[in-house]
């Protein structure tokens, strides 16, 4: 993680504080940085020279209205490969749809974030690339105010590890945090589907004058997703809340014997 420090040299020097985590499976990189600093922002950026750094002082100014500003990448940016571009447009129409906010970019790599806000959804965030995605489906559904800021993206150095066959997984992964985030957009349209269908057999069977099986299956159906939408619901907003008072997720003190080995957790 790094901050300006403070001083008459704050502009021109960065204090930089590498984190060691001592278990790649339970500190991942992003979880430890957040952990670790007592920084109020966070600032996410992919070091691949797609970025600009220039856009940086922009996304900082528009944090004083919002919980997270993102820099989204234009569909036409030259380091969006063009074969990408119809699966980035649709994930991002479809999560935009679930989370009933146009989401212009899912998965920016640049982008700055209040701290305290984060801690209340790290216990939630996977430890993958998906990070990004997920904390932004995070905060539009529960109502974070986010901005979405138009930056510059270029082509990128090296090589990226996403291929097509994680569009799937990123389908996935958008109807799944919004499962736990906000269950009854998905199942309230699905049972009013069922429940269409329902009445358009009904219909059928009452012209027909012959009432079938299939539509009163197809009505029950319909009741049961909605009540496992009510169900799922009620366990979303158990589970939303982290394990631990995000006060308590202090960074570890330098000079302590712990200092290098992680950030501490706090206990139960």
């Amino acid at each position: 993680m790094t901050r300006f420090t403070d001083g008459p040299a704050s502009r021109h020097k960065m204090r930089v504080r590498f984190c060691r985590t001592w278990s790649s499976r339970l500190r991942p990189a992003l979880k430890t940085g957040i952990l670790s600093t007592s920084a109020p922002v966070v600032r996410l950026w992919t070091p691949n020279s797609s970025y600009r750094p220039e856009a940086i002082p922009a996304l900082y100014a528009k944090l004083s209205h919002a919980d997270m500003v993102v820099g989204a990448r234009a569909l036409s940016s030259s380091g969006v490969p063009w074969i990408r571009r119809p699966a980035k447009w649709f994930l991002n129409l479809f999560a935009g749809f679930l989370v009933g906010s146009p989401v212009p970019d899912l998965n920016s790599g640049q982008r700055v974030m209040k701290r305290d806000i984060v801690l209340r959804y790290l216990h939630l965030m996977p430890n993958g690339f998906s990070f990004t995605s997920t904390i932004t489906l995070a905060l539009l559904a529960n109502g974070h105010p986010v901005i979405f800021e138009p930056v510059t993206y270029t082509k990128r150095s090296g090589h990226s590890k996403i291929r097509a066959a994680h569009f799937l997984g990123f389908l996935l992964l958008v109807v799944r945090s919004t499962v736990l985030f906000n269950p009854l957009k998905v199942f309230l349209p699905l049972g009013a589907l069922m429940f269409l269908v329902g009445m358009i057999k009904l219909a059928q069977d009452l012209w027909l004058d012959d009432l079938s099986d299939t539509s009163v299956m197809v009505f029950l159906a319909a009741l049961i997703v909605w009540a496992l939408g009510l169900l799922a619901d009620m366990v979303s907003r158990l589970q939303i809340h982290p394990p631990w008072p995000p006060e308590r997720a202090t960074p570890p003190n330098e000079n302590s014997d712990h200092a290098g080995r992680g950030p501490r957790l706090p206990r139960s």
